[in-house]
């Protein structure tokens, strides 16, 4: 009896592992093929808008489930406009002004097994170019792309997702992903800049310019290259990852704080300059040059 339990349980092992290798090379040749995953969905959604229309709105406040999101800013609108999908069902779901805010919150759904969704579909948020507000965008599964314009506080979250901006201004800015990679080019805050990631790395091109600068990451590198970041307090810290950043002014310019466990820095503690630098790894290297 205990060597038929002891075969029935081998053959359980090698009939799993067959399943497998079968799911993966199913994947794989569908995969090779170009196949479109999504047309196995069994989730629809349906596309609404919304189109300011002599509404005050002095903030934007969006919050999606499972929508990549796209900010742009143009030169031929006078107001503001959504473009959203809405899961079919959820007729709760709708863009209103409230208390002179632009508010979207998408309600939860009931749970169904064979609700079946792949990929995430699209917003659009389109700013006028002499807007100046400040927006507030919260996605569960989805990138946030956010292109030019000038914002006076903006504040960006997504579970899973990128996070991109390209050539733009606020005053302050926060941008925080759980899985995904944050990059920057061309930002200018007048206050604050913070950028946070659990499992990504964190890039800024073209410069940074900010009162302080913020970036951490707990599983991945961080890189500031293409232009010098200029602020009076800067943090950087991952866990495991190397940093390389190219900073304003000389080293004699900083109060330095640098540590690695385990890795090189070129790069020491110590200093009496009239910024703040602190940079930290558990695991990595850290490379950081000055423009002078």
């Amino acid at each position: 009896m205990q060597k038929l339990k002891s075969i029935g349980k081998w053959l359980c092992i090698i009939g799993s592992i067959i399943l497998l290798a079968g799911a993966i090379v199913f994947v794989c040749g569908m995969a090779a093929e170009n196949w479109d995953f999504s047309k196995l969905a069994t989730v629809r959604y349906i596309e609404r808008s919304f189109e300011q229309n002599g509404e005050t709105i002095n903030a934007v406040d969006l919050d999606f489930r499972n929508v990549n999101v796209e900010i742009e800013i143009s030169d031929n609108v006078q107001g503001i406009s959504l473009t959203y999908p809405v899961r079919e069902g959820n007729d709760d779901t709708a863009a209103a002004v409230k208390d002179n805010v632009l508010t979207l919150k998408d309600e939860a759904w009931n749970f169904s097994l064979f609700a079946w969704d792949f990929g995430a579909p699209a917003a659009k948020l389109t700013l006028p170019s002499h807007s100046a507000v400040p927006v507030d965008v919260c996605t569960g599964n989805g990138d946030v792309k956010i292109t030019g314009g000038y914002y006076t506080t903006l504040k960006i979250q997504t579970g899973n997702g990128d996070i991109t901006l390209d050539s733009t201004r606020c005053a302050s800015l926060s941008a925080e992903t759980d899985n995904g990679d944050i990059t920057m080019s061309g930002v200018c805050c007048s206050d604050d800049l913070s950028a946070e990631t659990d499992n990504g790395n964190i890039t800024a091109t073209g410069g940074l310019t900010a009162s302080s600068v913020r970036v951490f990451s707990d599983l991945g590198d961080i890189t500031f290259t293409g232009g010098t970041t200029n602020a009076e307090y800067i943090e950087i810290a991952t866990n495991i990852g190397d940093v390389k950043a190219e900073l304003a002014g000389n080293v004699w310019d900083y109060t330095v704080t640098a540590v690695t466990d385990i890795g090189n820095s070129n790069i020491s503690s110590g200093g009496n300059g009239q910024f703040i630098l602190k940079v930290t790894t558990d695991i990595g290297d850290i490379n950081i040059t000055f423009e002078k």
